[in-house]
């Protein structure tokens, strides 16, 4: 098998899309697999294959509440869950996780 050779860019577009799925699981209790088939429909992942530059410095967070937004603009249901507030209570939740884990 071929090894794959990814640019930097490619690395920055890949984690940012994992740190979306992360936050999206932990929202909506999705697997990965239904998240990352939202994420790839969307109009963020679009501008992210493009190399928009406002969408590749945005954060992970805003990139998510974007997508909520496009959901919400196209009624999707799953969109009422992916709001600023949700995110910000996801992000803490995760930080607090993580913190648990590392101190045992």
């Amino acid at each position: 098998m071929d090894k794959v050779n990814f640019t930097d860019k490619d690395n920055v577009i890949l984690e940012k899309i994992s740190i979306i799925i992360d936050i999206m699981m932990q929202i909506t209790k999705c697997s990965y697999s239904d998240a990352y088939s939202v994420i790839i429909k969307s109009e963020m992942f679009y501008h992210l294959k493009q190399m928009d530059y406002s969408t590749l410095h945005d954060s992970p967070q805003a990139n998510l509440a974007s997508i909520g937004a496009e959901l919400r603009r196209n009624n999707n249901k799953l969109g009422l869950l992916l709001t600023d507030d949700n995110i910000k209570k996801a992000m803490k939740e995760m930080r607090n996780s993580n913190l648990k884990r590392n101190m045992q």
